[in-house]
């Protein structure tokens, strides 16, 4: 215990510098004053730093297309490499959505980003860049140990407290991530244990395209690659849906083991085909995740199965209204908790497990129970807060008999919207 609190307070002293961390040296780089043309032109220099070479003819722009594919996800035309190289005459210039991309192929998250640093010289001078320098530590080593085989929640309490403030800033963040993208530490933690699914939409899921550059292993890259088909589904992208869909089908189920990992791979195959109309191909991986489940029962019993895959596959069958299969998954799991809570990270898990039964329960028309567990519901973990309220608002939507409360979600719920860019609740305010 007295270790405990000499680490706490070691960690304490970090983050409270960490935090108000200050320089005298706060010149920020404003892109506002860059044009779009000059903007461009610096990405077109570090466009054939990264390939290698000059891009100066037809094959240049062929294997350039091929390379951005097959390090981004994204299918950008030989012919678009053309016009924006200037081989072909052309008046127009390529989207701020493809210069993002061709900013990720580049090692950067967005054309902000690659401006921010090329135009402040190493970006050494500002605040955020000192910042994200000291944060850098944290993923630089192996997780602290208390005892062999505990998890040190000390250090992940920290972590926590540093992640609320580097997603709290966008440029904080852009200047992080490519200083940590080959950390093994900072893969687990930033990327697998912490995804910040509330700041999808916002260009917070950028990172995993880096995150799946730097870790090749099979288990990461349909991790990432569903994350970044969920952020695109959750932004009514489906042309990106579909290419990191056609990425993660390249690989092989049989071949993941980690429980989150198969859920995330079917989740995305049932999502996709629940988008596609393919009601069908939906059914049959329905039909999988629920021989999975029995299997699970079958092999450990209720009371000693891991039940990651279970809440995990729930969060993408809440999204394809298979209310009636959420239900079945989650109501065993939350009547029987407290059997089960070395396997539920009660600080993430139980507020979305009881959001996703009450929204379930109100589709199926069990509105008592829905009533019943509503006031159950406290705060949901911030990497999720916006993410599942909308859902629970939808639910408190649809039960309100009182017009005047209804009117009031409804304006919530068009806000939270709005505020994440999560265009596929957008039906919801239809209902």
């Amino acid at each position: 215990m007295l270790l405990d609190s000499k680490i706490s307070s070691v960690y304490d002293i970090i983050l409270y510098k960490f935090v108000h961390l200050t320089s005298e040296l706060t010149k920020l780089m404003n892109s506002n004053d860059i044009s779009y043309f000059e903007k461009l032109n610096l990405l077109k220099a570090q466009m054939n730093l990264q390939f290698g070479q000059r891009i100066v003819n037809y094959n240049d722009c062929n294997g350039l297309s091929e390379e951005v594919f097959k390090k981004t996800g994204k299918l950008i035309s030989s012919q678009t490499f053309r016009r924006f190289f200037k081989l072909i005459k052309s008046e127009s210039m390529i989207s701020q959505l493809t210069a993002d991309i061709l900013c990720v192929y580049c090692g950067y998250l967005n054309l902000d980003h690659l401006v921010s640093k090329q135009s402040d010289i190493g970006n050494s001078q500002t605040t955020q860049y000192h910042e994200a320098q000291i944060y850098k530590t944290f993923f630089e080593g192996v997780v602290p140990k208390i005892a062999k085989g505990e998890v040190n929640h000390v250090y992940l309490d920290a972590l926590n407290r540093l992640l609320k403030r580097v997603f709290a800033d966008k440029l904080l963040y852009d200047t992080l991530i490519p200083l940590v993208s080959r950390s093994p530490t900072a893969h687990n933690y930033l990327f697998e244990q912490f995804p910040f699914i509330d700041g999808f939409g916002r260009g917070f899921e950028q990172g995993y395209s880096l995150y799946i550059r730097n870790k090749p292993e099979l288990e990461a890259q349909v991790f990432g690659n569903a994350m970044l088909f969920l952020s695109s589904v959750l932004q009514n992208d489906l042309t990106s849906a579909k290419v990191y869909h056609d990425i993660i089908y390249s690989f092989n189920l049989e071949s993941i083991k980690h429980p989150l990992v198969i859920a995330r791979y079917m989740g995305t195959k049932i999502l996709y085909h629940h988008l596609m109309g393919d009601m069908d191909e939906k059914q049959s991986w329905i039909t999988l995740v629920k021989n999975k489940l029995i299997d699970n029962v079958n092999l450990h019993g209720f009371q000693y199965f891991n039940i990651e895959f279970e809440l995990m596959i729930s969060e993408y069958l809440i999204l394809t209204e298979s209310f009636k299969l959420v239900i079945d998954i989650l109501l065993p799991v939350y009547n029987n908790k407290k059997w089960i809570t070395k396997d539920i990270d009660t600080s993430f898990w139980i507020m979305p497990i009881k959001i996703m039964l009450i929204r379930s329960f109100t589709y199926t028309n069990r509105l008592r129970e829905a009533k019943k567990l509503i006031p159950k519901v406290a705060k949901i973990n911030w990497l999720v807060d916006d993410y599942f309220s909308i859902q629970l608002l939808d639910a408190k939507r649809k039960i309100s008999v009182n017009e005047a409360e209804r009117i009031a979600i409804e304006r919530d719920l068009k806000r939270l919207i709005s505020k994440t860019k999560f265009k596929y609740f957008e039906p919801f305010l239809k209902q």
